[in-house]
């Protein structure tokens, strides 16, 4: 991760546990975190999942607002431990990169977007450069924001839809039957594949969410293989698919390993 990233994880954690802190013994929901962080709630309920797993925050059973926990963070150990994570990320899209010959990327959720935060070109001379470092895409367009958005707990990807359909033009024009049919068979595959999505013709991904199983709830971003059209018929996508399926069981044990 980059240091601007970390810092930037950091910052919004922050923000989230000094929003709870004033809101006292009347607990704060949501709603008043989103609203006082100006962070949207997707984000908000995937770090105050976070907070709860780690002891930082607190929700009685039947409660939906949230309460300062028995155990505060070090900003240390929380920043060193998903710079950790992201650093298994890279190692995956490099041996992705190795494995498939196509380009692999590492994307970030961050609100209703991902985020590239990596890239690997494999030896394959045709190159499939769909994404740039630093470029964010919306949640459910292309193979990565698909994953991503297919592996949310379903109220927290209903939340996001409706976000996606108000503020993200692309989402808007190919509406929410198109977008609730892409995530059925993405369900129904076990990875996300983009197409025909508007956003780079003749160029084709497969993706999966990392890490997988996230005991969270959320994903924290996608790992995916980007390649022409003809490199993708359907036995190579479920053959790249296996191979992304296996990097991100790999982030995940690391993940595991990384809370004990």
């Amino acid at each position: 991760m980059t240091s601007t990233s970390t810092i930037q994880s950091i910052e919004r954690a922050a923000a989230v546990l000094k929003s709870v802190a004033g809101a006292g013994a009347a607990g704060a929901r949501l709603k008043d975190i989103s609203e006082q962080t100006s962070l949207m709630p997707p984000t908000v309920h995937r770090l105050c999942k976070a907070m709860l797993q780690e002891g930082w925050l607190l929700q009685p059973p039947g409660q939906r607002r949230y309460f300062l926990g028995q155990f505060q963070p070090s900003l240390d150990k929380l920043s060193q431990s998903r710079a950790n994570i992201v650093d298994a990320g890279r190692r995956a899209v490099r041996r992705l990169a190795h494995r498939t010959g196509d380009t692999a990327y590492l994307f970030l959720c961050d609100g209703i977007d991902v985020l590239c935060i990596d890239r690997c070109e494999g030896d394959y001379m045709v190159k499939a450069l769909a994404v740039n470092v630093g470029d964010w895409r919306p949640m459910g367009l292309g193979a990565a924001g698909l994953a991503a958005l297919s592996a949310m707990p379903k109220r927290e990807q209903d939340a996001t839809i409706e976000l996606l359909l108000s503020h993200r033009p692309q989402l808007a024009e190919q509406g929410r039957d198109w977008m609730e049919e892409n995530i059925r068979r993405t369900k129904q595959n076990g990875f996300a594949f983009g197409h025909a999505t508007g956003l780079v013709s003749g160029v084709y991904g497969v993706a999966a969410p990392w890490p997988e199983e996230n005991s969270l709830g959320a994903p924290f971003g996608a790992l995916s293989v980007v390649a022409v059209k003809d490199r993708l018929d359907e036995d190579r996508r479920i053959e790249v698919a296996t191979a992304i399926k296996e990097e991100c069981r790999a982030i995940h044990r690391f993940f595991d390993q990384q809370k004990k």
